[in-house]
């Protein structure tokens, strides 16, 4: 049946309050009001801050910066200094990689406590009662997500400047500024991607008598972590920046040696590192481009190796796959195991190298940049005071100043 449409009377009369003429003044009146509070607010917020757009085109701010430019060029492109930026490049990237990785292994416990799923409501939290352990675990899961709440409320340059007023100047400081920042960013992030996958799975391994580090590694993980690669490799592109901004304060890389030529006035070696800066940020958007479609082909490269249980009918698994389908249900290989629908060994070797290459990569990538980071300092004599200081330093942060 087809809907009917009502004339602008027949609304009218079902809807007696629509008529009212007050009522189209009143909403084509809002969206005013709401742009002339917001150039309201932007003008008191110029007003306190001290912003004033005329000194943009003042004279002296004009040949000031005329001035600035003439004085950058050329960049300065000597040997020993491009070996400078070449070091603290390579020392940049060495410490976002470090920091992520060292977010990444706090963030995934973090992420885990911090789920509602598991712990607080939800069919798997139901189901295992109220005692006291449950209650001890609750409660330790707000207390997670209080935590995580805290390491991100707190600017990864304030946290730089603790670090480097417990252990002293260098990328060790930088390296665990960033790491804890980003480990309560990721940890909300990865407590956010557990709690929206899809319930089925895990209510069908519940039905088992699966415990919960089970559901999560069967059920939860899986699901989750095509989201978890994406936004950890969007969080390394952030620790790149980020990592250049902590030289600033002494946490080495790009930006402290942007901050050195700054103080010397050397303009030419600031336009030399910001144009290294730019094609770092370049090739790390690149390669992490790259990363992420070598897992997806991974990921879709196996899709299609699908062992058969008995009983269990392969027909509708494999309804992509139309030739396949017809050998899975057809002759006696319908009622044992399916291990023939694989290519040959031939064949599945260089796949095989192909999809481990990434990791392979990675790995070895990580190890370097722990390496270029300052971490095994802490393994000498004189690391090993490091934990002490941080303790010492911690220590006289407490109680906080309430005067």
């Amino acid at each position: 049946m087809a809907a009917s449409i009502l004339t602008p009377d027949q609304r009218n009369a079902e809807d007696p309050a629509a008529s009212q003429p007050g009522n189209h003044r009143g909403h084509a009146l809002r969206p005013r009001l709401l742009a002339l509070l917001f150039v309201a607010a932007v003008a008191v917020s110029w007003k306190f801050a001290e912003i004033d757009p005329r000194l943009l085109f003042d004279r002296a701010t004009l040949a000031a910066v005329a001035q600035f430019a003439a004085q950058s060029l050329p960049p300065d492109i000597s040997p020993s200094f491009l070996l400078v930026v070449a070091q603290a490049s390579l020392l940049t990237v060495a410490t976002a990689i470090a920091a992520t990785a060292l977010s990444m292994l706090l963030a995934i416990p973090l992420g885990m406590l911090a789920s509602v799923t598991l712990w607080q409501s939800g069919l798997i939290a139901s189901s295992r009662g109220e005692g006291p352990l449950y209650r001890v675990i609750a409660v330790s899961s707000v207390g997670v997500r209080a935590v995580l709440g805290f390491l991100r409320a707190v600017p990864d340059l304030v946290w730089a400047l603790l670090f480097v007023s417990a252990i002293g100047l260098g990328s060790l400081a930088g390296t665990l500024a960033l790491a804890i920042s980003y480990a309560g960013v990721l940890g909300r992030v990865y407590a956010e991607l557990f709690d929206a996958v899809d319930p089925q799975p895990l209510e069908a391994l519940l039905s088992t008598g699966a415990g919960r580090t089970q559901i999560f590694l069967r059920g939860i993980w899986p699901q989750a972590l095509p989201n978890l690669t994406a936004y950890t490799l969007y969080s390394f592109e952030c620790c790149v920046r980020a990592a250049a901004v902590l030289g600033f304060v002494g946490a080495g890389g790009i930006g402290y040696q942007i901050s050195l030529s700054m103080r010397l006035f050397e303009y030419r070696q600031v336009l030399t590192l910001l144009m290294a800066f730019i094609a770092i940020l370049t090739l790390t958007d690149a390669a992490s481009r790259k990363l992420r479609s070598l897992l997806n082909t991974g990921s879709s490269t196996n899709a299609p190796f699908i062992a058969q249980a008995p009983g269990i009918s392969p027909a509708p698994l494999l309804a992509r796959e139309p030739g396949l389908e017809q050998a899975a249900t057809s002759g006696p290989a319908s009622s044992i195991w399916m291990e023939e629908v694989r290519p040959p060994a031939s064949a599945r070797l260089p796949d095989a190298l192909r999809l481990r290459l990434p990791s392979l990569i990675l790995a070895c990538a990580i190890a370097l940049s722990f390496y270029f980071s300052g971490f095994t300092s802490l393994f000498t004599l004189s690391g090993l005071q490091t934990p002490v200081d941080l303790a010492r330093f911690a220590a006289r942060l407490l109680p906080p100043d309430l005067s």
